[in-house]
């Protein structure tokens, strides 16, 4: 990424989330805790305790130690790399190596650390984080940095503190995120109950005549009715044929007998998020539209007969590619997934993961789909789940068995 493109990418960034503090700072003023406003009602449902937060930030902090880091300083301003650790995000968390992290954040934030301090923007947050690497005595130390805007975190802390050395630090914490502990799969196994909902949702709302935005909506409200966080959840549609990517706008179109309805529900509960896509059938499909449905769950049945622990994850992707190529598709292919959790696309990707030849391990938590899209826009296709990686191989989340696709009206 180029430093004009890393600026512009900052200016939308702050924008987002000048936005979000505003909002924040309305429910301050209010009385009412911040985080109130992302936090879904969990009411008798599954909770990060208190407990693993803190085994997280000591998992850090033996890190650190173990790489002679003073510290590791994570901003969090779109995405959520506070919240593995302080619960809570957008803002800066320091971790130092030994002793209690402290966050800085607007408002007053849901969090288990006692040691929070409160900042309207970026740039305050980030002078006291300087402050406090300071009372810290670590000036001449060297501090990992990881989240968001690395460049410019980087230069707002070394105009305070010229003589500390900092250094990329995402991959301090990033290993720890992949594997998953119980605490955590018990609240993506709620989030995945919220997302089959909206499937099943799906199958009764999709029928010829019915437009694209009223479909939406009533896959939408189905999540919002079990718990889903409406405000960070995310639902896109598209159909074929006739289109040359799986998602389009909602234009108030009507859906028609023979095509295909493709979803994608992000859905966010408790601060965990998983993503379920699927192909919808309406009636009777064009044979094209069935072979290519057909291939593409072939690909993804290979992809997951491979995952088993201490398996590379290329050897996953590679499965599924010769099925593709051996149709023809080697010019269709798409990449395959990604490691969910706290964020729908948690590092690292998977293209970097098979470079470094990661191995599947126990804990680890994944979305795998397969995708084919016709150039003549005949047909169009995708499957998906969310995969846990266990002892002895791995575990759909979702209680809906993968098909090519999934006939509505059901």
């Amino acid at each position: 990424m180029t430093t004009r493109t890393s600026r512009r990418r900052f200016l939308q960034a702050s924008s987002a989330f000048g936005g979000a503090l505003c909002a924040l700072a309305g429910r301050a003023r209010a009385g009412l805790p911040v985080d109130a406003a992302i936090q879904p009602s969990l009411a008798g449902g599954p909770v990060i305790p208190e407990s693993a937060y803190r085994r997280r930030a000591s998992a850090v902090q033996a890190e650190l130690q173990k790489r002679d880091m003073a510290a590791l300083v994570v901003t969090s301003l779109q995405e959520y790399d506070t919240r593995y650790i302080a619960q809570h995000a957008p803002g800066v968390l320091v971790v130092p190596a030994s002793g209690e992290p402290t966050l800085f954040a607007p408002g007053r934030p849901r969090t288990w650390l006692s040691d929070v301090r409160s900042a309207a923007t970026l740039p305050a947050m980030l002078d006291q984080c300087a402050a406090r690497l300071k009372d810290l005595r670590i000036e001449r130390g060297r501090v990992a940095l990881g989240g968001e805007l690395e460049w410019a975190v980087t230069a707002r802390l070394a105009a305070s503190l010229p003589q500390m050395r900092f250094e990329p630090g995402n991959e301090i914490q990033d290993p720890l995120r992949l594997v998953k502990d119980e605490h955590e799969i018990a609240v993506l196994r709620r989030v995945q109950e919220i997302s089959d909902a909206q499937i099943e949702a799906g199958q009764r709302a999709i029928a010829p005549g019915r437009r694209d935005w009223e479909v939406l909506a009533d896959m939408a409200r189905a999540g919002a009715a079990r718990g889903a966080e409406i405000n960070e959840s995310r639902h896109l549609i598209g159909y074929g044929p006739g289109t040359d990517d799986l998602w389009v706008p909602m234009t108030g179109r009507r859906i028609q007998a023979g095509e295909v309805v493709n979803f994608e529900g992000i859905v966010y509960y408790g601060h965990y998020v998983v993503e379920t896509p699927v192909t919808f059938a309406v009636g009777r499909v064009s044979a094209k539209q069935k072979a290519l449905a057909d291939v593409t769950f072939d690909a993804f049945q290979a992809g997951i007969a491979e995952i088993k622990p201490g398996r590379p994850l290329g050897r996953v992707v590679d499965a599924s590619n010769a099925i593709l190529k051996a149709h023809g598709y080697d010019k269709m292919i798409r990449r395959h997934g990604h490691f969910s959790g706290i964020s729908n696309n948690d590092r690292p990707a998977f293209g970097d993961a098979i470079d470094a030849g990661l191995l599947l391990q126990p804990g680890m938590f994944m979305s795998y789909h397969t995708t084919i899209i016709s150039p003549t826009r005949e047909a169009i296709a995708v499957v998906g789940r969310e995969v846990l990686v266990t002892k002895d191989g791995y575990e759909f989340l979702s209680k809906i068995k993968p098909t090519p696709m999934v006939p509505a009206g059901s």
